[in-house]
């Protein structure tokens, strides 16, 4: 509805959360094509966000997000940092985001701020768009200015929303 009253661009995208359930969905890729074809959307304006721990079982769904990559979907990873995806998962050409998680974003302006730093400088030296979630301070969105986030996302902003006040808000003029 957004797009079709001309109140986002093509280039806006969405976010999806998915579970490990799902993606042992064996028509995945054909049940996201069909809803964004229903709701004339693009597949490069969906990201499907996965969860760092899913690292555990990549092997079991790298071909579903193979295709849904392939298909033009966007896969994000996702909570980074917590400590279940092996570096070397990072230069799959299937992630296209990666997403920082909240943890790590926390050690900003503490003894442990290096933590942040090195995780950001490691992202952008394998040319990975990041995303940095849990931002909630002016100090933490600062930091994240320093070390070139692709995208910032949290509280700072604003707490999760209806779409009513998500439209209010962000796409009113």
């Amino acid at each position: 509805l957004w797009q079709a009253s001309n109140q986002i661009s093509n280039d806006f995208t969405i976010s999806v959360n998915l579970s490990p359930a799902q993606l042992q969905c064996s028509d995945l890729l054909e049940r996201f094509n069909e809803i964004a074809t229903k709701h004339n959307v693009l597949p490069q304006q969906i990201k499907l966000e996965i969860t760092e721990s899913l690292q555990i079982e990549f092997d079991k769904v790298l071909d579903v997000l193979t295709d849904l990559s392939n298909a033009g979907y966007k896969i994000v990873l996702d909570d980074f940092g917590t400590g279940y995806a092996s570096i070397a998962q990072l230069s799959n050409p299937i992630f296209s985001t990666i997403k920082i998680d909240k943890s790590i974003i926390d050690t900003i302006t503490t003894e442990n701020e290096k933590l942040f730093f090195a995780v950001c400088n490691m992202l952008n030296t394998l040319n990975l768009p990041i995303i940095a979630e849990g931002i909630e301070t002016q100090n933490q969105l600062d930091a994240c200015y320093t070390v070139d986030i692709d995208m910032i996302q949290g509280y700072f902003y604003s707490k999760p929303t209806s779409a009513a006040k998500f439209e209010q808000k962000w796409l009113t003029h």
